[in-house]
């Protein structure tokens, strides 16, 4: 058995919930078809329980600006409608507004809902460039250092090719030079990677 928590909760595009709610109780209730458009002869209880459905996910949002402030007022107003119009002693008698509701309350939230998914805050932005930045950085590093490390790798063997069986300090001088070296040139493009 479907139920109406279901249909409101399996699909994370608010437009797509709404339109599923809607077929669902045009198929239960039948229709009465407003300005050429069908509208779910809804219940009063019905209208009560999509309206805290849709309420918890309103009540989710946190106004970032005008608009959303403009939309929570909006939806207060409908939510005062459904409070002073769904009469509780008659809960199976038709929803006197549902045109409105359907028309004005849910699909302009669904919308909306919607819209702000869709639209990432400016922290949510700066979060995501410095995770995609740390994602990169062992690449950047181990790029810098294979660099590097090719080059100082090239210059030494050139010089133990030049030297050939030269005496085991030379060696030790030419591998503690070399590892100075690597670290000179190796830590300066690490750096350069990490502040970028």
């Amino acid at each position: 058995m479907t139920t109406i928590n279901h249909i409101f909760t399996d699909d994370p595009d608010f437009v797509r919930r709404r339109q599923k709610l809607r077929s669902y109780y045009i198929t239960a209730r039948g229709s009465d078809v407003v300005a050429g458009v069908a509208i779910p002869r809804t219940t009063n209880a019905d209208v009560k329980q999509l309206a805290t459905l849709w309420a918890h996910e309103v009540n989710k949002v946190s106004p970032k600006d005008a608009d959303d402030r403009r939309h929570l007022v909006r939806w207060a107003a409908c939510m005062n409608r459904v409070a002073a119009a769904a009469d509780p002693n008659a809960m199976g008698s038709p929803y006197p507004h549902n045109s409105e509701f359907w028309q004005e309350c849910t699909r302009r939230t669904a919308i909306w809902l919607n819209a702000r998914k869709v639209v990432p805050s400016k922290w949510t932005l700066a979060l995501d460039a410095t995770v995609e930045s740390l994602k990169e950085l062992p690449d950047a590093i181990g790029g810098a250092g294979r660099y590097a490390g090719g080059k100082v790798g090239g210059a030494f063997g050139w010089i133990g090719d030049k030297l050939g069986d030269a005496s085991t300090a030379v060696k030790w001088t030419l591998i503690l030079g070399g590892a100075a070296l690597t670290a000179a040139v190796v830590v300066p493009p690490i750096v350069r990677a990490v502040r970028r």
